[in-house]
């Protein structure tokens, strides 16, 4: 297994400067080059203010959500993709529940049950004692 290297800014920077600069090599002095690129990253890594006390995130920040979230969806894709959960048809040529999602709902049932209908009936509830008064 490989080693994940500590992040180092000074390492971005210095590709960042390398690539650059090579399209501009003598255009800019090397001490403003460094910190215009400082200033650069800094701004990727920083949170913005939008108005009072309301940030969004940092474009560093959206890029890892972005690619969590895409390895997220990757991986369920590949799970319900699985043969638990593909489709089953009975003998008689009826779509039938696989075992695996059978097992699920029978784990899970009393809760699946109360999220249902939990709010229905206790909607009714409230009607039949404001009605009773």
């Amino acid at each position: 297994m490989s080693e994940i290297e500590k992040f180092k800014p000074e390492n971005i920077m210095q590709t960042v400067k390398d690539r650059i600069k090579a399209t501009f090599v003598s255009l800019i002095p090397d001490e403003k080059w460094n910190e215009m690129v400082k200033n650069e990253i800094d701004d990727f890594f920083k949170e913005k203010e939008i108005s009072y006390h309301r940030t969004y995130k940092s474009n560093f920040q959206q890029l890892v959500r972005e690619e969590i979230s895409a390895e997220c969806k990757k991986r369920i894709v590949e799970y319900l993709g699985g043969k638990e959960f593909a489709v089953v048809w009975k003998s008689n040529g009826q779509l039938a529940v696989s075992d695996a999602v059978q097992e699920i709902l029978i784990k899970n049932s009393s809760k699946i049950f109360a999220e249902m209908f939990g709010v229905m009936f206790d909607n009714a509830l409230a009607q039949t004692k404001t009605r009773s008064y």
